[in-house]
């Protein structure tokens, strides 16, 4: 069968194998894909990072139908971190990925539903102010919604050099987690060794 050109390659437990899938399909193959719901909901939160999830489990707390979307998952920029010591409510600081699990966690005690991967591709507005906002979402799915709340984060702008993509995680950062740190201090480590050599040959 040889190596195949696109990868990652997942080979699941029958056997079947995806290549290069999307988040939907890896989802759907893994059976923790959950349909898009299309039903009225008072809240829809666009964005499931540390803003999106704290208003989603504020407002299921007050009883306020409430569901969030996100196109990767629970985090956001933050779930990537190591260490976060600038929540309120840890002074120790807690890593990006607990701080994700305990917020999903919480909003689901307060009821609120949550639905990742998928992406909103068009809101429209109220035709009313006592009326719905429309959400198309990219499963194929429209729902209502009284409130919609946008909370989008950041996205890095890139290097705007030449192939600069190449070297992505390579050199080239957006982001500096302790994997990164090691990285590094691994290749500091091996430089320092290399040039010790060098003087010593």
């Amino acid at each position: 069968m040889g190596s195949p050109k696109k990868s990652p390659v997942i080979e699941l437990r029958d056997g079947k194998r995806l290549i290069n899938p999307t988040l939907r399909e890896l989802a759907q193959s893994a059976g923790v894909w959950r349909h898009c719901p299309g039903d009225e909901v008072d809240l829809a939160v666009v964005g499931a990072g540390p803003a999106g999830m704290t208003a989603a489990v504020y407002a299921a707390s007050e009883g306020l139908s409430t569901i969030v979307f996100d196109r990767l998952g629970p985090g956001g920029q933050a779930g990537g971190s190591s260490k976060i010591e600038n929540f309120i409510g840890f002074p120790n600081g807690l890593s990006g990925a607990d701080l994700a699990m305990r917020s999903v966690l919480q909003m689901l005690k307060f009821g609120a539903t949550m639905v990742a991967p998928v992406e909103v591709e068009k809101i429209e507005q109220k035709s009313s102010p006592d009326g719905f906002a429309s959400l198309k979402l990219d499963c194929g799915v429209t729902l209502h919604a009284r409130t919609v709340l946008i909370a989008a984060g950041v996205r890095w702008r890139r290097l705007e050099a030449q192939g600069a993509e190449r070297f992505e995680s390579q050199g080239v950062h957006y982001a500096c987690t302790s994997v990164e740190a090691m990285l590094y201090d691994r290749m500091t480590s091996r430089w320092w060794a290399r040039e010790i050599l060098r003087d010593r040959l």
